[in-house]
């Protein structure tokens, strides 16, 4: 029936007669009955029920429905105990009693009309399954964190507005409606920390009720939020630097010497697989680098792919005296290292990759780091251009060696010394 407090409909704050403390957090209903039970008091006329704020019409309207529904429930025969007399009922007996069943009356009739605060101080309101509504200025349900809309108009403009609410605990939406309520994992990046944060919450129809924090680490749903976030960044991010394009460019080598062993597969994408499959049980970018990618990349790879890689584009080559330098591998150029000139001294010939098929290109340095010379005949260099090399540099740089003859002369000793 009409809401017997004159105002609410109008949009001003309605005076709230009450015969017991309604206090901010309890029940619209609650006011209406002590607004109700005002008017009754005050035999539904109509001059002391205005000068109260009451509509006496309204109320004696709910007055009859009143005794309507007593008549019906005195007629029901529901309740009857087994003698085939009518058990009783006993109503609530204090007004905390009332306040519940009213509350749980409410929840029970629209369960899909529950609604949470999206603010604490705040008079907008989340709906369940989705969607907002306003929370009317009048209503006295101003702390409740979730409530029941039991009365609420659609507005030509804006969010409907609820005139009447009823507050609800999480713990009687669970009792009430056990099916409606699930766990989920809502994991979410972070991009400060570069890391993934885990919140385990229960939810009522799409409303958070509780929100736990839970480590990242264990929920599956933050290792796929992670793997997003990483291949979003880029792959390359979780190596040293050009180690990724390096390993797929020594891969690429390797299989057209190598075919039909699965060479082929290890690319971009085998990649991005690998670097996901790093994600379980990680949480945060460190971690991701932190993790070897390279050797996840290569592990993957059958054992014959895994034997040809190595056997036939090796990451590096030894020199005669120790040294050994890493090989670059690039598409359509043949591979090469950069060595001084000093450490291919006792060497006639220069080292080989693709079980000796090809050639490494020598970038032989001066002591200043920078290329002298660039060949694959390492003998041819020593014949014809060696003589001339040694008469520049001997006299820029005396303190090196500068053996007459090269091929037999001792490189210096680096034992295991990488670049």
């Amino acid at each position: 029936e009409r809401d017997v407090r004159r105002g609410t409909r109008t949009g001003g704050r309605a005076r709230v007669a009450a015969s017991r403390d309604v206090d901010a957090g309890h029940s619209d209903l609650l006011a209406r009955l002590d607004a109700f039970d005002e008017a009754a008091a005050l035999r539904f006329q109509p001059g002391p029920c205005a000068d109260r704020g009451l509509d006496a019409g309204a109320a004696r309207a709910v007055d009859r429905v009143r005794a309507q529904l007593e008549g019906l429930l005195r007629r029901a025969p529901r309740g009857a105990g087994p003698d085939g007399r009518r058990a009783s009922r006993p109503g609530p007996s204090t007004a905390a009693d009332l306040e519940a069943a009213l509350a749980s009356c409410a929840l029970v009739a629209f369960p899909d009309r529950v609604a949470k605060r999206r603010r604490p101080d705040g008079n907008e309101l989340l709906l369940a399954g989705g969607g907002t509504a306003t929370l009317a200025e009048e209503s006295v349900v101003r702390d409740a964190a979730f409530v029941v809309a039991v009365d609420a108009e659609e507005r030509p403009r804006g969010d409907p507005l609820v005139r009447t609410a009823v507050a609800v605990s999480p713990e009687e939406l669970v009792d009430a409606f056990p099916a409606r309520v699930r766990e989920e994992v809502v994991a979410r990046f972070v991009a400060d920390g570069e890391r993934v944060e885990a919140v385990r919450r229960t939810v009522y129809e799409g409303l958070a009720l509780e929100e736990v924090r839970v480590p990242a680490s264990a929920a599956p749903e933050a290792a796929a939020v992670l793997a997003a976030e990483a291949r979003r960044a880029g792959v390359g991010r979780f190596a040293d630097d050009g180690a990724l394009d390096a390993l797929l460019a020594r891969a690429a080598f390797a299989a057209t010497h190598a075919p039909g062993v699965g060479l082929e597969a290890l690319d971009e994408a085998a990649a991005g697989r690998a670097l996901e499959a790093l994600c379980a049980g990680r949480a945060s970018f460190a971690e991701l680098r932190a993790a070897d990618l390279m050797g996840a990349l290569v592990g993957a790879l059958p054992s014959a792919a895994r034997a040809a890689l190595e056997a036939l584009a090796p990451e590096r080559v030894r020199l005669h005296g120790g040294f050994a330098p890493r090989v670059t591998y690039a598409a359509g150029r043949p591979p090469f290292v950069e060595a001084p000139l000093q450490d291919c001294f006792g060497q006639t010939d220069g080292p080989r990759v693709a079980g000796g098929r090809v050639p490494v290109t020598l970038h032989l340095l001066a002591p200043n780091r920078r290329p002298v010379q660039v060949t694959t005949d390492l003998a041819g260099f020593w014949d014809r251009h060696y003589e001339g090399v040694r008469r520049e540099l001997s006299r820029r740089y005396p303190r090196h060696a500068w053996p007459d003859d090269p091929r037999t002369a001792t490189p210096p000793t680096r034992g295991p010394r990488r670049r």
